[in-house]
């Protein structure tokens, strides 16, 4: 629907036309869902040298697999979407301006503790 409403505005675009429903800090997503949980998350923290240099030192990892990708090349390019999105959301690409909703006042977003009651009700 947000997505929608931007695309049928008819008065003049922005140069920079960012749709924000949420600003938050990861330790406040991360408060928000002790609270939702009723128990933390397990955290690791990664060295941001580290990540610029390409190395991941979790003990996790992304798992998937696609077709068209050969399978000697998977778990190369999962660590490089991870160290990707971790460097990005340092570098500030996540944050976006809100420049639609000052023009589009009436969107309601879904915030995010609704979402995460949502996501894991009933769920420990």
């Amino acid at each position: 629907m947000t997505v929608v409403a931007a695309v049928e505005y008819t008065g003049v675009w922005l140069d920079n036309g960012g749709i924000r429903g949420n600003r938050i800090i990861v330790s406040q997503v991360l408060q928000m869902v002790k609270k939702v949980r009723g128990q933390a998350l397990s955290v690791e923290k990664v060295n941001l040298a580290d990540l610029e240099n390409g190395d991941l030192k979790t003990s996790w990892g992304l798992e998937a697999s696609h077709p068209s990708a050969d399978e000697s090349q998977i778990e190369d390019l999962l660590k490089t979407v991870l160290i990707g999105t971790r460097l990005s959301g340092v570098k500030g690409a996540w944050d976006v301006s809100n420049n639609f909703n000052t023009l589009l006042p009436a969107l309601e977003f879904t915030q995010i503790e609704n979402f995460l009651e949502r996501v894991w009700e009933g769920k420990p």
